[in-house]
């Protein structure tokens, strides 16, 4: 499992409903194929499914570059979150580009859904 900043983390205690995974292959998919984003966002998939804010943060940067018609590899994604002022931590962004090479595109929308489900679990959780 790759190292994530306290920062980044969720809240302390009992860890809500989550796959952290899970949520780095549905970011590395959409960084290696575009279809792989288009079936994660056919499925429902939006940045607040994410529990990691810094997973939200990414997922938030591959679709502002998809709905500009720009590709949303690893690098790209890295600087649009450096324009947006979402990167955090440069540890990050190197797992970031690991995700990218580790990525299992054809499981994107499974992988989706699991994110999804997780999400609506915890929202389930703190109602």
């Amino acid at each position: 499992m790759t190292a994530v900043d306290d920062t980044e983390a969720g809240p302390r205690g009992r860890t809500p409903p989550a796959d952290i995974d899970i949520e780095r292959s549905v970011l590395g998919s959409a960084m290696c194929s575009p279809d792989a984003y288009g079936v994660a966002v056919s499925a429902g998939l939006r940045a607040r499914d994410f529990y990691l804010p810094a997973h939200e943060r990414a997922w938030e940067a591959i679709t502002a570059l998809s709905e500009r018609g720009l590709a949303h590899d690893a690098l790209s994604v890295i600087d649009e979150m450096r324009s947006l002022g979402t990167l955090r931590s440069l540890t990050f962004a190197a797992d970031l580009t690991a995700m990218y090479g580790t990525a299992i595109t054809a499981s994107a929308g499974q992988h989706a859904r699991v994110v999804m489900a997780h999400a609506a679990r915890r929202r389930t959780i703190n109602a």
